[in-house]
C-alpha cells in the first residue's frame, strides 16, 4: 500500500484525506486482483418469478468482486425487469427475429448523509459500496440467433445470466435462463487455478511423484481413476496395463454386465467344461474362429446352425445325419463342377416326371438294370395280365401269362426308355416260370430282343433263345450274353419279345421281368426312368 508521511503543523484539506482513503482502497483492490479474486462468490442466481413474467429473481445475499477488485454486495432478493434494457428500449424483438439479453451486475456507491461544506455546497458524507444490475440487449437478428450474436461482455461488470428471446416471448421461464451450459458466460468466482498452487511431492504409488502443482497432481490422479458419470456409472473405457487380471483365482467378480467384450488374445476358462451362459441366459457369440475339442451339442433336437440369410460354410470330417438333408429350394447343387461327391445310396427317388441331365463317369462302366414287368406293346389274345398267382408254391405278383393252345401267341415290351443313347448292350436275363397244364408240347417258349426301325423293319439283337419248360422257376435265366449292340435311339426302338413256339398242348407262362446290362460312360438321367 502506498503511504504518506504527515508532518507537524500540516494543513490537512479534503483532497489530502480523499487521497489517503483512495490509496488504502486501491491496496485492497490490488490484493483482490493479485490473488485472482474475481467473480460472483455467492448468490445472484437467476430464476423465474413465482408466476413467470418478464422479470427474473436474483437470489440473496450476493457477494462478488469485479474485474477491478471492487466488492459488490446486496442483502435482499432482487427482482429485475427484463422487458426493457438499461436504455429503456423493449427487449422483445420484432416478428421473425431473435436477440440475446445479458443481465450483469456492477459495482457502484450508495450516497447518503448530505452535509453542507464551507462553500455552501452539499456533500454526501456517507459513500457505501453498492451495486447496479444492468439489462444489456444484443442486436436484433433474423432467427435463429447464434452465440456470436450475444452482447459484448462488459469490462467492469459481471455477467449473471443470458436470455434468448424471440418475437413470441411474453414471460421468462427457467428453461430460458442460460447460466451453466457450454455457451453460458456467467462469471462465477474461482479462487485460483490449480496450476498456481504448489504441492510437496510424496512417495505415491500411482500418482506421478515428480509433480509440483495441484493441477498436475489432479491430472495424474485422473488417469488412474475410473471415469464415472453423475449416477456413479462408468462412462469411459477401463484400460488396464498388459497382463493385468480382473479379480484373481480366489477373489472373483460375482457378475460382470457388459454390452460388448472385445478379447485381444484368448478367453480362457479356469478348467474344462465351464459354461458360457446358462440354459435361460445365453450368449450371442460373434467369433472369427471357434476351435472345438469335443462336440457341439444342441440343447434339443431340431435347433438350426445359422438361418435363412446368415449361413455357415461347414468344413466337416464326417457328417452323420439322423434326419433328412433338405435343400431350401428345388434344384440346389450337391457338390460343384470341381468338387464332387462320391454317392453311395440304397435308393434314389426322383420326383420329377421328366428327369434331365446325365451321370458322367470317368471311364466306361458296365451297369446292370432290372426292368419290372409292364403292359406289352403288342398283346395277343392269349396274353392276359395276372396280378397274383401261386405257381409251384411260389407266389408271384404283377406278371403277364400266356395261356396258349398253339404256336404264335406273343407279346412285345418296349425298353427303349431304359437304355442310355450310345450304350453298348451286353447281356439280357429273364425271370419267369412255365408249367405244362395239358397235352404234349413239341417246342418251348422263345425270347429274344429286337430293334425296330422307323420303317417298320425289325432286326434281332442276338439269337432267339428257347425257354425251359421243365416246370421250375428261372431266376435271371440267360437270354444272351457278350453282345456289343450300340444303342442308337435316333434310328431304332428296342423291344423284348416273348412268344410260344409249341405245336400242341397247353402251357402257363409267368413273366416277372428282365435284367439287362450295358456298358456306358455318359448316362442320361432320363434313361434311368422312374419305375
Amino acid at each position: 500500500m502506498n503511504r504518506f508521511d504527515a508532518y507537524f503543523k500540516q494543513l490537512v484539506n479534503q483532497a489530502d484525506v480523499d487521497e489517503w482513503l483512495d490509496e488504502a482502497e486501491n491496496a485492497l483492490w490490488n490484493l483482490a486482483i493479485d490473488i485472482g479474486l474475481e467473480g460472483v462468490v455467492s448468490g445472484a442466481v437467476a430464476t423465474e418469478t413465482g408466476t413467470p413474467s418478464m422479470s427474473i429473481l436474483l437470489s440473496n445475499p450476493c457477494r462478488a468482486y469485479d474485474q477491478l477488485g471492487r466488492r459488490i454486495y446486496y442483502a435482499p432478493q432482487q427482482t429485475i425487469d427484463c422487458s426493457v434494457d438499461e436504455d429503456s428500449n423493449p427487449t422483445v424483438p420484432a416478428s421473425g427475429n431473435e436477440r440475446w439479453v445479458t443481465v450483469a451486475i456492477e459495482h457502484t456507491r450508495l450516497l447518503s448523509d448530505p452535509q453542507t461544506d464551507g462553500n455552501g455546497a452539499t456533500v454526501f458524507y456517507q459513500r457505501d459500496e453498492s451495486f447496479n444490475v444492468r439489462v444489456i440487449a444484443g442486436a436484433e437478428v433474423t432467427a435463429p440467433a447464434v452465440v456470436g450474436d450475444k452482447p459484448s461482455a462488459p469490462s467492469d461488470a459481471l455477467i449473471l445470466v443470458e436470455i434468448l428471446m424471440d418475437d413470441s416471448t411474453t414471460s421468462i421461464t427457467n428453461a430460458m435462463l442460460q447460466t451453466a451450459d457450454a455457451v453460458a458466460r456467467r462469471q462465477d468466482f474461482v479462487w485460483t487455478t490449480a496450476d498456481k498452487i504448489g504441492v510437496t511431492a510424496g512417495s505415491w504409488s500411482n500418482i506421478d511423484s515428480t509433480v509440483l502443482e495441484v493441477q498436475d497432481a489432479l491430472d495424474s490422479v485422473d488417469t488412474e481413476l475410473i471415469s464415472r458419470n453423475a449416477s456413479g456409472e462408468v462412462d469411459a473405457t477401463l484400460l488396464p496395463n498388459d497382463s493385468v487380471a480382473t479379480g484373481s483365482a480366489t477373489k472373483r467378480w460375482t457378475t460382470v454386465f457388459g454390452k460388448v467384450v472385445n478379447v485381444s488374445t484368448g478367453l480362457v476358462a479356469a478348467s474344462n467344461g465351464l459354461p458360457a451362459g446358462d440354459a435361460t441366459n445365453r450368449l450371442e457369440v460373434y467369433t472369427n474362429t471357434a476351435t472345438v475339442y469335443t462336440a457341439i451339442v444342441a440343447a434339443s433336437s431340431g435347433l438350426p446352425i445359422g438361418d435363412a440369410t446368415n449361413r455357415f460354410d461347414a468344413h466337416l470330417e464326417d457328417a452323420i445325419i439322423y434326419g433328412t438333408l433338405v435343400p431350401d429350394a428345388d434344384d440346389q447343387d450337391l457338390g460343384s463342377a470341381t468338387k464332387r461327391w462320391a454317392l453311395r445310396s440304397t435308393a434314389v427317388t426322383s420326383y420329377n416326371s421328366t428327369v434331365s441331365g446325365a451321370v458322367v463317369m470317368s471311364a466306361a462302366k458296365t451297369i446292370s438294370r432290372r426292368i419290372g414287368i409292364g403292359r406289352p406293346n403288342q398283346d395277343a389274345a392269349d396274353w392276359v395280365w395276372q396280378r397274383t398267382l401261386t405257381l409251384w408254391s411260389r407266389t408271384v405278383t404283377n406278371t403277364y401269362k400266356e395261356n396258349a393252345t398253339g404256336p404264335g401267341a406273343y407279346a412285345s415290351w418296349d425298353i427303349t426308355a431304359y437304355l442310355p443313347d450310345g450304350a453298348a448292350i451286353k447281356d439280357l436275363y429273364m425271370t419267369y416260370g412255365i408249367e405244362v397244364t395239358s397235352g404234349a408240347v413239341t417246342a418251348d417258349m422263345e425270347c429274344y430282343m429286337m430293334k425296330r426301325a422307323d420303317t417298320g423293319v425289325e432286326t434281332e439283337v442276338g439269337s432267339i433263345t428257347s425257354l425251359n419248360t421243365t416246370g421250375a422257376w428261372q431266376d435271371d435265366a440267360t437270354v444272351f450274353t457278350g453282345k456289343t449292340e450300340v444303342v442308337a435311339k435316333a434310328t431304332y426302338t428296342y423291344h423284348i419279345v416273348v412268344r410260344s413256339a409249341g405245336t400242341a398242348g397247353d402251357i402257363d407262362t409267368r413273366i416277372v421281368g428282365w435284367l439287362i446290362s450295358y456298358e456306358a460312360s455318359d448316362i442320361g438321367l432320363a434313361a434311368l426312368g422312374s419305375n
